[in-house]
């Protein structure tokens, strides 16, 4: 099978191909560029540094972050207990920006849209990381140590209760095991 490269040149020669063939390849190669430039959706891991000091733990974030999410509209911050999750939901339309500070271990999991594969990372010890979570890629955190987790998110659209933008999915089974 030629390349879609090929077959637009030879598309250009009109004796070549009838008008509803070279229409049929015209549309398929629109598709082809269409799909190309569509991306599933990601969840970006970071860790961050940290430049201790005698007065405790220093995070640098950098600005990446904030060029990923563009303007904070919403945040919260929320504690996770040993054995809980917070999460199994996707965002509709809100890219989502989630620092985790932790101290023990736990867990992160995400899909990159419904029916694909779930990834799960873990980590362990001190320190903190930085999600960046795009629209529709479900994801959820999973305290697996014994101290609690900390974790600051922030969102490029506020929250609406009337209007809500997380749907439940899915990826980290509860209870946590």
């Amino acid at each position: 099978m030629k390349s879609l490269d090929l077959l637009a040149h030879d598309l250009k020669k009109p004796d070549r191909f009838s008008l509803a063939t070279r229409e049929k390849w015209l549309t398929l190669a629109c598709i082809k560029m269409t799909m190309d430039a569509m991306t599933l959706p990601e969840l970006r891991i970071t860790v961050l540094p940290d430049s201790a000091d005698h007065r405790g733990s220093s995070y640098q974030t950098g600005k990446a972050w904030i060029d990923f999410l563009g303007s904070a509209d919403d945040a919260h911050i929320a504690t996770i207990l040993p054995g809980a999750i917070r999460g199994n939901h996707f965002h509709v339309r809100r890219r989502e920006v989630i620092a985790v500070l932790h101290l023990d271990a736990w867990r992160v999991a995400w899909d990159r849209g419904a029916g694909t594969a779930v990834t799960v990372r873990e980590f362990a010890g001190e320190g903190a990381v930085l999600l960046e979570v795009d629209p529709l890629a479900s994801h959820a955190i999973g305290n697996t140590g014994q101290a609690p987790l900390w974790i600051i998110g922030l969102s490029n659209e506020a929250f609406d209760a009337e209007a809500p933008d997380s749907l439940p999915r899915q990826v980290l089974p509860v209870p946590l095991t």
